[in-house]
């Protein structure tokens, strides 16, 4: 008897854009003492950080202990790829000097 050969082709995940925080988010990152939010997905996949005081100037952000893409930067919102290299599981986020321990 022949085997019912339905397309077979693995599921793939899209990536979705990480919500933008509110002001009252931005509030409780400060209370909470964490120098900005991360979002994203693990290796290859986009993320956003939103915060305060990056600059105009576009830096340096390292996640898990690689340099990420980035291909947005402003004051407020940096967005990029998360590195291939990285992990899946808890790291940490660098931005001008600030860290945040992450799970990718």
């Amino acid at each position: 008897m022949a085997e019912d050969k339905k397309d077979q082709t693995p599921a793939t995940t899209t990536p979705t854009a990480a919500p933008v925080p509110t002001n009252a988010t931005m509030k409780a990152l400060k209370e909470e003492g964490k120098p900005f939010t991360f979002s994203g997905g693990g290796p290859n996949f986009p993320f956003a950080i939103y915060g305060e005081g990056f600059g105009a100037t576009p830096g340096t952000v390292n996640i898990g202990g690689l340099n990420a893409e980035v291909t947005k930067w402003s004051d407020t919102v940096i967005k990029g790829t998360v590195p291939g290299g990285v992990k899946k599981g808890k790291t940490t986020v660098s931005v001008g000097g600030k860290s945040l321990d992450v799970t990718v």
